[in-house]
C-alpha cells in the first residue's frame, strides 16, 4: 500500500494505492470482489476542472489509455480495448476495470471527489452474484499479458498522477474529453439497466433492455429502448 500526499496542511490532490483489499464496495453499496495483486486506487481531487458528469468519462479514458499501453507493449496486434458509459474498461468486451465517485468533506469544511477504482490486473475475480441477466464477463491484464501481473503498484501510481496533474490544469476541456471518450465507446449495442431486486435468496434482477446511441455534451448517455424511443441517462447503470 502507498500513500502520496503533496502537503498535509494543504487542500491538495491525495492518493492511496493497494493491490489488496478487505472490505471493498461498488455501486449502490455492492461488494467488491477484491483478489489479492490487482489494483485498488482512490484518488482525492480538490478539485475537478470540468462539469461533474464529465469526470467519470476522463476517469475511464485515462484508464483505458493505460490498459491499452500496457497490452500494446505485449502484443504485436494488441486486443481491443473499448469503455462502457460511463467509465467501465473493457477488454474484447470482458470488464478490466470500474470506478466509483464520491464526495467527501472534512471537519475543516475541506472538500474533495473520491474516485475509487479498480483494475484486474493479476487475478479475474469470479462471475457469480452479480445482477442482471446479461452478465458481462470479467477478465485481468494477467489472461492477456502475463508479464503484467507485478504491475499494480506501478499503473496505480501512474493513474493518480494523471489525475492530479488534470485537476490543476485550471482549464475545461469538457468538450475534447466527449470526443476522445467516443473514439473508445462502441455505439449501437445492446445492454442492461441494472433494475430491482426480483429474488433476494438468488439475486435475481430485472433491467430494461437498452440500444446505446450516443453521448451528449455534458455527459448524459442518449440511449433508445425496445419501443424505438430515446431517453438520456444520468445515473443509470449498465450491466
Amino acid at each position: 500500500m502507498r500513500t502520496i500526499l503533496q502537503n498535509k496542511d494543504e487542500h491538495t490532490c491525495v492518493a492511496l494505492v493497494a493491490t489488496t483489499q478487505t472490505e471493498g464496495r461498488g455501486t449502490q453499496g455492492r461488494v467488491w470482489k477484491a483478489a489479492s495483486g490487482n489494483l485498488y486506487l482512490t484518488v482525492a481531487l480538490p478539485q475537478v476542472p470540468v462539469s461533474l458528469t464529465l469526470l467519470p468519462l476522463h476517469v475511464g479514458i485515462v484508464v483505458a489509455q493505460r490498459v491499452q499501453a500496457i497490452l500494446k507493449a505485449c502484443h504485436s496486434s494488441e486486443p481491443k480495448v473499448t469503455v462502457k458509459w460511463p467509465n467501465d474498461v473493457l477488454i474484447h468486451d470482458a470488464k478490466v476495470s470500474g470506478c466509483l465517485i464520491e464526495h467527501f468533506t472534512n471537519e475543516r469544511n475541506l472538500s474533495w471527489f473520491l474516485v475509487g477504482i479498480g483494475v484486474n490486473v493479476a487475478e479475474t475475480p469470479p462471475l457469480q452474484g452479480l445482477p442482471g441477466s446479461h452478465k458481462r464477463l470479467p477478465t485481468s491484464l494477467h489472461e492477456w499479458c502475463p508479464e503484467a501481473s507485478a504491475m499494480a503498484s506501478a499503473l496505480g501510481l501512474d493513474i493518480a498522477n494523471a489525475l492530479a496533474d488534470w485537476s490543476h490544469a485550471n482549464k475545461n476541456d469538457g468538450q475534447q474529453i466527449v470526443q476522445e471518450w467516443r473514439t473508445w465507446a462502441e455505439f449501437g449495442k445492446t445492454y442492461e439497466l441494472r433494475g430491482s431486486v426480483v429474488d433476494e435468496e438468488q439475486g435475481g434482477f430485472e433491467g430494461e433492455v437498452v440500444v446505446t446511441v450516443d453521448i451528449e455534451a455534458d455527459g448524459q448517455l442518449r440511449v433508445r429502448d425496445q419501443q424505438g424511443r430515446e431517453r438520456l441517462l444520468v445515473a443509470d447503470y449498465l450491466v
